[in-house]
C-alpha cells in the first residue's frame, strides 16, 4: 500500500468515525426531540381530555339544573291550578249557601262596607228573586242608615253593590275574591301544602 493510499484510508476512517459520531449525535438529538414532542402531545391530549370532561360535566350540570327548573315550574303551575280550583269552589259554595246563611252573610258584609248616609244596595237578579221578607229592614238596621234595595238588578253573580251618590262599592263575590286574591291564595296554599313548608 502506498503512502497516498494510506493517507486516503486514514482520512476515510476519520471521516467514517466523524460521520458515525455525527449520526449518533443526530439520532440522540432526534430521539430527544421525538420524546419531547411525544411528551407535549401526551400533555395536550390529557388537557383536551380534561377539558372535554369538564365541558361534559358542565353540560350535564346545566341539563340537570334546567330539568329541575322545569320540574319546579310544573309543580308550581299545578299548585296554582289547585289553589284556583279551591277558590272557585269557595265562590260556588258561597253562592250555593242556603238563603238564610247567604243573606246573613250579606247583612254582615253590608254593615262592614256601608257609609252613614243614604244609599242604594243592588243585588243580582237571582238574589232579588229570593230576598227574604223584611230583608230591606234588616239591611237598614245592619248598616245603621237609610239604604234602599234597588229594584233594578246589578250585573253581578252574588253579593251586592252599594251606591252612595256617584260612588259605588262593588261587594260582589267575584270582586271580593279579586280584592283579596293574594291573601286568599296564601291562605289556601298554607292549608293545601302545609306539609311541604
Amino acid at each position: 500500500m502506498s503512502g497516498l493510499d494510506k493517507i486516503i484510508q486514514d482520512i476515510k476512517a476519520q471521516a467514517d468515525a466523524k460521520a458515525g459520531e455525527l449520526l449518533a449525535a443526530a439520532k440522540e438529538k432526534a430521539d430527544a426531540v421525538i420524546a419531547e414532542a411525544q411528551k407535549d402531545a401526551d400533555k395536550q391530549m390529557a388537557d383536551a381530555e380534561e377539558k372535554a370532561r369538564r365541558d361534559s360535566d358542565q353540560v350535564i350540570e346545566r341539563a340537570h339544573s334546567s330539568a329541575q327548573l322545569r320540574q319546579q315550574k310544573m309543580i308550581l303551575e299545578k299548585k296554582q291550578e289547585l289553589i284556583e280550583q279551591v277558590m272557585d269552589k269557595a265562590k260556588e259554595t258561597i253562592r250555593g249557601l242556603s238563603d238564610e246563611d247567604y243573606f246573613s252573610m250579606i247583612e254582615k258584609m253590608a254593615s262592614r262596607f256601608s257609609l252613614s248616609e243614604p244609599g242604594v244596595i243592588r243585588f243580582s237578579k237571582k238574589d232579588l228573586d229570593r230576598l227574604p221578607a223584611g230583608f230591606a229592614d234588616k239591611i237598614r238596621q245592619a248598616v245603621g242608615g237609610d239604604v234602599k234595595v234597588a229594584e233594578e238588578p246589578a250585573d253581578i253573580d252574588g253579593g251586592f253593590v252599594l251606591g252612595y251618590g256617584g260612588i259605588e262599592e262593588n261587594c260582589s263575590v267575584d270582586a271580593m275574591f279579586r280584592s283579596e286574591h293574594e291573601g286568599l291564595q296564601d291562605c289556601v296554599a298554607g292549608i293545601l301544602f302545609k306539609e311541604e313548608a
